[in-house]
């Protein structure tokens, strides 16, 4: 959280779309700040960006999808009971399920949202590329995880709602057949190191840089692919020998964090402000550099 994830996920979308085609710039974080990067009003519709032939961009509601999702399921729920004591012993023990599991939904089942939207856009296929950016790494780690969980849930209310076609539920229990679907096919683009890579960004500082090593590490147990650390906010050469000290320990912080994770690591300037526009997302894009030189390739005998 704080390191910049917004601006480095807008700028690299923004590139992106100029060499390589039609661009989704997704943020599933709740603090949403792509509309200020951009400069461009999104909402949780898909919005293309004005200046740009192909970035579309859109800020997840994932709290507000997941309401509209468990109200519509409740009221079809009841009616499909209608006649049915609504209290007391007398209540169908299906009916009261239903009400279990939508009142005591599992923490961060909202986000399914997010899960959702990008294997929307994934079937798709009209985008070259979906670039996401994520909540704080609490909340990403959860969405990673969320996948058996959200199975087991839309699982337990598929089988009921299923139990129940002919009383009005069908279309319900299509959906969440459909939902379950989406669930494993997120997995499926996960797992797959064609489809989904990582991007850690980060400070050159050391507490960032242990919860980084801490995060790829995480990543890396679940065989997730982590293409590289981005060491964002750098400060430039300086005269003055305070802001000189500090970018020696920004790059020394860098440089170990490349060598413990064994990943390339990137480096983006401080600019001052946080950049905002086509016009600054791109020149902050053209000034990111490759922390260590690549591997002079080896000739094959």
């Amino acid at each position: 959280g704080g390191v910049g994830k917004s601006s480095c996920a807008a700028a690299a979308a923004v590139t992106l779309t100029e060499k390589e085609g039609p661009v989704l710039l997704i943020s599933t974080d709740p603090a949403h700040s792509l509309s200020d990067v951009l400069q461009s009003r999104l909402t949780d519709t898909e919005t293309q960006v004005k200046g740009t032939k192909g970035l579309y961009a859109r800020e997840l509601d994932m709290a507000g999808w997941f309401n509209a999702l468990r109200k519509r399921l409740k009221e079809k729920a009841e009616k499909a009971f209608e006649g049915a004591p609504k209290a007391g012993n007398d209540v169908p023990a299906d009916l009261l399920y239903l009400r279990n599991l939508l009142e005591c939904a599992p923490p961060g089942i909202d986000e399914l949202a997010a899960m959702s939207v990008l294997t929307d856009a994934l079937v798709q296929e009209r985008f070259k590329r979906i670039v996401v950016d994520s909540s704080p790494v609490v909340m990403s780690v959860r969405v990673v995880e969320l996948a058996d969980t959200a199975k087991t849930w839309l699982g337990a209310l598929h089988t009921v709602l299923n139990k129940h076609r002919a009383k009005g539920l069908a279309d319900l229990a299509d959906d969440i057949a459909g939902m379950i679907k989406h669930v494993k096919r997120f997995e499926d683009a996960l797992a797959s190191p064609s489809e989904s890579r990582f991007v850690v960004v980060t400070r050159g500082e050391e507490l960032a840089a242990s919860r980084t090593e801490r995060l790829v590490e995480y990543l890396k147990e679940r065989k997730l692919q982590v293409e590289r650390v981005l060491v964002n906010r750098v400060g430039p050469k300086s005269t003055c020998e305070k802001c000189e000290n500090r970018r020696k320990l920004e790059l020394n912080a860098a440089k170990a964090i490349e060598k413990k994770i064994g990943l390339p690591v990137t480096m983006a300037p401080a600019l001052g402000r946080h950049p905002a526009g086509l016009r600054e997302l791109k020149a902050f894009r053209t000034a990111w550099y490759a922390l260590s030189a690549p591997p002079a390739k080896i000739k094959a005998a």
